[in-house]
């Protein structure tokens, strides 16, 4: 029986509007590359673009349920009771109704391949190319054996009407293992301004074989992989096209960033591409007490100008999310931390700002069970917008161009929205064809990641909240009729 999935929240925000336009919408920041919005994004002609992962049920040969983060290997009783790996595209033509024009009904449903896979998959970054195609990206669990998985990148090309684009990758589709010890996850992408692919994500976890057994020593690096337009790996990066920089060399204690704590949807790293083919990130220690920022240059070396050789390392309990560039060319780091919104200003050149809030850096408290920034962009204002969750609740934020809260936005800078349900994430942020904020969300209904959807905040920043409920966008319908 196909699930129904619970509601889709359409926020009308009424009050003065101090947003940056004259019309009091908010506007983002033209040219921006999109890096920061995690899985929605404004389609050329005026949609909403949401990417999900899925598994497909062998016994229906539908999707079984869409979700941002894993399920496990799904296998059960019977030579058909487990699911495979798939991927699903949603496209609204307007708020809150499905395009007909995209894939079948709106939506379309990738599995991937081979078929019978009986792997996962979650996604953390959906990009829009220049020709409003789409590529989204994220980890893939394959498996190998009863009880046993590896995982992998993963990246998908659609073309902008929701076909696959066989030309890319393999058949469509790509997968990359950075080594045969470490454990890589997708955690951010971004496109540069040649249309190369850059895939980054956190690979550690060797083990240390000595004559009394085994151990885990979780030396940590981070991986930076960039890809063609067709999805090979440009071989003049890096090696092979993979640069791999360590945060935390071996033999340190098993911290935050393991392999348990990476399979949670935390986004974890940021990502920023640089005119000309170098790349900004910044990522936390495995212990997630320092923050790293680091510049590749357009070879997949470290950039020894920036920084110090090319890192700056900031003592700060965080989680990094987001990396975004404001319109003075400085760098601002935002993750959450000990029930905080953080947020870290560097020049262009990896120098702290020490103006910047306290020393550098700014802390918001917020009460959130489970809190989690997903994404954050920048306005052209010089502020920026943030999405966060929590349990139940996701927090829409305005920052100032200082890094404060603005006042005028919501309540104190903040809207807190009650969803009465769990939500894995606040997984997407995007700004509609009006300038309204948009934050996508992924239901969870009991113990089954069941649905997505849409908050809508319209016509401005008021702290006052009008909603009404209306249906998910369905998983169980994903690229089939309806």
């Amino acid at each position: 029986m196909l699930h129904r999935l619970m509601i889709l929240l359409s926020f009308a925000l009424a009050g003065s509007a101090a947003n940056a336009g004259d019309d009091g919408r908010l506007t983002g920041t033209p040219g921006m590359p999109s890096a920061n919005t995690g899985l929605l994004a404004l389609t050329p002609s005026g949609g909403l673009l949401l990417a999900s992962g899925a598994g497909v049920g062998h016994e229906t040969g539908v999707a079984a349920n869409t979700l941002p983060i894993f399920l496990g290997l799904g296998y059960g009783y019977g030579p058909k009771a487990y699911s495979s790996a798939a991927l699903c595209l949603f496209r609204s033509a307007g708020s809150n109704t499905l395009d007909a024009s995209f894939g079948k009904n709106g939506t379309t449903l990738t599995p991937l391949t081979p078929p019978d896979n009986r792997d996962y998959v979650g996604l953390t970054t959906l990009l829009l190319d220049r020709a409003g195609g789409s590529f989204a990206i994220g980890t893939r669990g394959k498996y190998y054996a009863l009880d046993s998985s590896v995982d992998v990148l993963t990246a998908t090309h659609h073309d902008a009407t929701g076909a696959l684009d066989v030309s890319f990758g393999d058949r469509g589709s790509l997968i990359a293992r950075v080594d045969d010890a470490g454990v890589p996850t997708g955690s951010a992408a971004a496109l540069d301004d040649n249309g190369r692919l850059l895939i980054a994500g956190y690979n550690g976890g060797r083990r240390t074989k000595t004559r009394l057994g085994s151990f885990d020593n979780w030396s940590v690096r981070i991986a930076l992989l960039r890809y063609t337009a067709k999805g090979r790996l440009d071989t003049s990066f890096g090696s092979g096209g993979i640069a791999v920089q360590e945060i935390q060399p071996e033999g340190g204690r098993r911290g935050k960033l393991t392999r348990e704590f990476l399979r949670e949807d935390y986004k974890a790293i940021g990502l920023l591409p640089d005119a000309g083919g170098p790349a900004l990130l910044a990522a936390a220690s495995a212990e997630g007490d320092t923050v790293n920022l680091m510049r590749f240059d357009a070879s997949g070396n470290l950039d020894r100008s920036f920084g110090n050789a090319g890192i700056t390392r900031t003592p700060a309990d965080v989680i990094v999310s987001v990396l975004m560039r404001d319109r003075e060319g400085r760098l601002l780091v935002a993750g959450v931390g000990n029930a905080r919104l953080v947020l870290l200003r560097y020049s262009a050149k990896g120098e702290l700002d020490t103006s910047y809030g306290d020393g550098g850096k700014r802390e918001i408290p917020l009460s959130l069970d489970r809190l989690r920034i997903a994404t954050g962009m920048p306005l052209a204002d010089g502020g920026f917008l943030l999405a966060a969750s929590g349990y139940q609740n996701v927090i829409l934020a305005r920052l100032d161009s200082e890094g404060a809260l603005d006042a005028r936005f919501g309540s104190g800078g903040l809207i807190d929205t009650a969803l009465g349900e769990s939500v894995t994430g606040a997984n997407g942020l995007a700004l509609d064809r009006n300038g309204d904020p948009v934050v996508g969300v992924y239901n969870q209904s009991g113990t089954v990641q069941s649905g997505v959807g849409l908050v809508h905040y319209g016509g401005g920043i008021s702290a006052q909240t009008r909603y009404r409920s209306m249906d998910y966008w369905p998983s169980t319908t994903c690229g089939a009729s309806k």
